[in-house]
């Protein structure tokens, strides 16, 4: 009687480790399953964040033209403004007003 209530104790153990040991491997193989989405989305994010590094690259280089030329035109109006056109339509004046004088 004894053998028996052992030997049925040891099925019972043996039932609960089957048991435990199927939810590990549903666990394990979920998990890898996981894992491969993941690299997956890894890849993905690597490939958006890098179009996005690219596309901010592009615009900083754009954004320092657009500067360059907004700086020339303002250089290019202050020289107008403030002295450099004047010089030039005096001088054409005064020679203007030269060769016409000396008859």
């Amino acid at each position: 009687k004894h053998a028996h209530q052992q030997s049925l104790e040891a099925e019972s153990i043996s039932m609960d480790v089957a048991s435990d040991l199927r939810q590990q491997r549903d666990t394990i193989a979920r998990a890898r399953s996981n894992i491969g989405e993941v690299g997956s989305n890894y890849g993905m994010a690597k490939r958006i964040i890098e179009s996005m590094q690219r596309r901010q690259d592009w615009n900083r280089l754009a954004l320092r033209g657009v500067m360059c030329f907004m700086c020339l035109v303002l250089l290019v109006a202050a020289f107008i403004l403030f002295g450099g056109g004047n010089a030039v339509s005096a001088s054409a004046a005064s020679g203007a007003v030269e060769t016409a004088t000396p008859p």
